[in-house]
């Protein structure tokens, strides 16, 4: 529907976060992001992008940082926002 009513339209796909709620899901969530990694890669990367998030989220050892998540460890509190928005922000115009 974007693509039909604003056919020059520039998506940026947000990759699926991790949460430590979900975590058990961590392979299918990565999984899901790399089919969808892959299907945006097959259309035009003039109008097109994947932003991957996942290691913007995980500490050194590759584990999530607790602080960047509210107390229901689903949702991201104002540093996690603080995280996702450096990470998101040099891809929009």
């Amino acid at each position: 529907l974007v693509r039909k009513h604003l056919p020059d339209a520039r998506l940026t796909y947000v990759a699926i976060a991790p949460n430590p709620k979900r975590w058990h899901f961590i392979d299918k969530t990565r999984a899901a992001n790399r089919l969808i990694e892959g299907l945006i890669g097959q259309m035009d990367p003039q109008q097109n992008e994947f932003v991957e998030i996942e290691d913007d989220l995980l500490d050194a050892e590759g584990k999530l940082r607790p602080q960047l998540y509210l107390k229901d460890e689903l949702h991201l509190n104002e540093a996690g926002y603080e995280v996702l928005t450096r990470a998101v922000r040099p891809h929009l115009k």
